[in-house]
Formats: structure tokens, sequence, C-alpha cells
């Protein structure tokens, strides 16, 4: 059976507010409540959000019909003289 592991990167994520967990006295306990909080947001509703959005990437997408030129509407019967 395969398992699947969501990473994320605590330092990358930390950045965005200008802190430097490599730096910060308190880097550990920040990472550790960052993984608290997103485990307590993972729900029933974010799970089928996910799985919905799964679904629509993985349709595979509907290919239009042929008529003449790209973006031309197809006109039958109609001659183009030269």
């Amino acid at each position: 059976m395969k398992t699947y592991i969501i990473e994320i990167d605590a330092q990358e994520a930390y950045k965005k507010l200008g802190i430097d967990l490599r730096i910060s006295p308190i880097a550990d306990q920040c990472v550790q409540s960052l993984r608290q909080h997103l485990i307590e947001r993972i729900n029933t509703e974010l799970i089928i959000t996910a799985l919905a959005d799964a679904t629509k990437a993985h349709r595979p997408r509907r290919s239009r019909k042929p008529s003449g030129k790209s973006g031309e509407p197809n006109k039958e019967g109609q001659r183009h003289e030269s």
C-alpha cells in the first residue's frame, strides 16, 4: 500500500513573515505550533474540496470540433474567388 505524505517547508512559511527559523530561539515551538494548527484544520469539508479539485484536474478536456480556420465558423457552400 502506498503512503502519501504532505510536506510543508516551515522555514519558507515563516520567511513570509520575515522570521528566520535558523536563528530563532523559539524555532522548535513555532514549527510544532504550525503543525498542530494545520492538523486541526483538516476536516471533512477540506478533504471533500481537495477530492473535488483532484477530480476536475483529472477529467480529460473535450476537444473542439474542427470548423475551418481557428476562430472562424465553418462556412460551407461559400467559395473564395481569387
